[in-house]
């Protein structure tokens, strides 16, 4: 089990906000890793750590454990426009590139979601762009149904799924429908337990996602990628052993 952390759960939030890049400390997330037998974080950036130049940090001593880099700072209904996706988005894969990191994770989620009416310009702008980056593949959490979701990644070769546990249960989606015919495509799961109604992020077990039914199918279909924790946080300055508390549940799951 390829086991990893959002990268910033290990630290305290920054200006108060669940997901934020701590530029203050974040080599020393990678520090902790080794303590809590965990494998690899998935690289955040956010608008705030993407105005202040994180693409100019050096992270290639640290890129045979960052799993994928994840622009949060994509987040913006601006993503339509092939515009936005050069000005944005092309920074970060030229950094990736020089830093040997090999997966982008883009989310088509709340400002960035995927419509009826934005469909076609999205996929046909997001194909546009990646055709100048064969090398590095692209990995899309979209809290759509799988069809959508299909429809997208088999438009490019180097196109694949983000399975977020949590966003599809509280979006109503059938887990085992959407494992199933999506299967092929995905390449990064995000471990997070969260409730229908209504609908908010809350410690693991005690939401909607039955993890161990998902555990249970991806091992069947023998998922070999990567698992990354994203679970809700607890006490501030208590990090450490809220991440390794939610860490015991999901491998005693896993492995049981």
């Amino acid at each position: 089990m390829k086991l990893g952390i959002i990268q910033g759960r290990l630290s305290k939030p920054v200006d108060g906000k669940i997901q934020e890049f701590p530029i203050e400390c974040w080599k020393k997330e990678f520090l902790i890793l080794g303590d809590l037998k965990l494998n690899h974080i998935e690289w955040i950036i956010t608008k705030k750590s993407f105005n202040e130049k994180i693409t100019d940090l050096k992270i290639e001593d640290y890129s045979s454990r960052i799993s994928a880099i994840c622009c949060d700072h994509i987040i913006d209904e601006k993503i339509v426009d092939i515009d936005f996706l050069e000005e944005n988005l092309s920074p970060v894969c030229d950094w990736a590139i020089k830093n040997k990191v090999s997966s982008i994770n883009i989310p088509l989620l709340e400002e960035s979601r995927i419509t009826d009416e934005n469909k076609e310009k999205l996929f046909n702008n997001l194909v546009l762009f990646s055709k100048k980056y064969k090398n590095i593949n692209f990995n899309f959490e979209i809290e759509s149904d799988i069809l959508t979701c299909l429809d997208l990644v088999r438009r490019s070769e180097n196109f694949f799924l983000v399975y977020d546990t949590g966003n599809i249960t509280s979006c109503g989606f059938d887990y085992e429908e959407w494992v199933t015919k999506g299967f092929e495509y995905i390449r990064h799961v995000h471990l997070k337990d969260r409730t229908i109604s209504p609908i908010k992020t809350v410690e693991p077990l005690t939401g909607d996602t039955n993890f161990k039914e998902i555990f249970d199918l991806l091992k069947k279909k023998n998922y070999n990628y990567y698992y990354t924790i994203q679970t809700c946080r607890g006490q501030s300055g208590y990090e450490i052993e809220t991440i390794n508390k939610h860490k015991e549940i999901f491998r005693k799951l896993y492995f049981t």
